[in-house]
């Protein structure tokens, strides 16, 4: 049996080399993680949201602790993703729109719509940029999600329901849309 003396004294064994210094790992693309799962508790039905927090800054290095999902009001929020300072923009312009006013399916897409159209005019935007919401909530008792997203190659932004989305098939890198029972 072995000693404490033994063990604090004990030297390295020769054949074991010390790690080497962590290295910056680079990506070729950050990828957001958003997940609007519609499903029923109890009968009642429900939308699980799930974001993750990391936003990277280039060379200035990351956080963990980006809160990537903001209530727009009335029942509905948002998780955003893609270029930060233009997404934030975008979700702003939608809640100042949504914020106390009335929230039906229709009234939704349509400040959604105002969102994006005042949003393409801003500083902000960057046709090259991308820059996805992905908006949930309820108008009455119906749940919703809609996906708006940059497009690059007609240079707009594009939004749709989450049942588009899927029945499409898409293949959403950044955002991903959950329909359930």
């Amino acid at each position: 049996m072995t000693t404490a003396t033994e063990v604090l004294s004990h030297r390295p064994i020769p054949s074991r080399r010390p790690l080497p210094l962590r290295t910056q790992v680079r990506y070729a693309k950050g990828v957001t993680c958003c997940i609007a799962a519609a499903c029923r508790n109890r009968g009642e039905p429900m939308i699980v949201l799930c974001s993750d927090t990391r936003l990277d800054y280039g060379d200035l290095g990351s956080t963990n602790t980006t809160v990537k999902l903001d209530i727009l009001g009335n029942g509905w929020c948002t998780q955003l993703a893609g270029e930060w300072s233009g997404v934030v923009h975008l979700r702003d312009i939608l809640k100042a729109r949504v914020y106390g006013r009335r929230t039906t399916l229709g009234a939704i897409e349509d400040h959604t719509h105002f969102a994006v159209e005042k949003f393409l005019k801003s500083p902000f935007y960057s046709a090259d940029g991308i820059y996805e919401l992905l908006i949930s909530g309820f108008s009455g008792t119906d749940r919703a999600s809609f996906w708006c997203r940059s497009d690059k190659d007609n240079q707009k932004l594009s939004c749709e329901t989450a049942s588009d989305v899927l029945e499409r098939g898409s293949g959403c890198k950044r955002t991903f849309l959950v329909e359930g029972v």
